[in-house]
C-alpha cells in the first residue's frame, strides 16, 4: 500500500485555535492544501438552547474556497490520485475508525449547534 500519512492527524488540536471554555468561545478555522487557515472574516455559531456562543467560525471568502478547490485538483494528480483503489479504501477506513473513535465528541458538537 502506498504511504499516506494523514498530515495533520484528522483530529489535529489546531482545528481549534480555542476550545469553547469560561473564557471564550473556540474558533473553527478551514483546512486548506494540508493546514489550517483563517481568511478573517468569522460569524458566531449560536446554541440555539442557551443563546450562548459554542464557537465561531472562520468564514471561506471565495479565495479560501478557490484555494480549496485547487488542492483538490491538485491532490487529484499526486499520490492519492495514483493509489489503487484498494489502497484508497484503506485510508478510507481509517477516516471512518477515527469517526467512530470520536463519535461521542460528534454527537456533542451535533447537540451544541441544534
Amino acid at each position: 500500500m502506498a504511504a499516506i500519512a494523514p498530515t495533520p492527524a484528522l483530529w489535529h488540536p489546531d482545528l481549534y485555535a480555542g476550545r469553547p471554555a469560561a473564557d471564550g468561545p473556540g474558533l473553527l478555522r478551514s483546512f486548506v492544501g494540508g493546514r489550517f487557515v483563517d481568511a478573517g472574516k468569522r460569524f458566531a455559531k449560536v446554541s440555539p438552547v442557551s443563546g450562548e456562543t459554542v464557537f465561531e467560525v472562520a468564514e471561506a471568502d471565495s479565495a479560501t474556497v478557490g484555494a480549496a478547490v485547487a488542492a483538490a485538483r491538485s491532490a487529484l494528480r499526486g499520490p492519492w490520485g495514483g493509489m489503487a483503489e484498494r489502497d484508497r479504501a484503506a485510508v478510507l477506513r481509517a477516516v471512518a475508525d477515527e469517526l467512530d473513535r470520536r463519535f461521542d465528541d460528534l454527537v456533542a458538537a451535533e447537540v451544541a449547534d441544534t
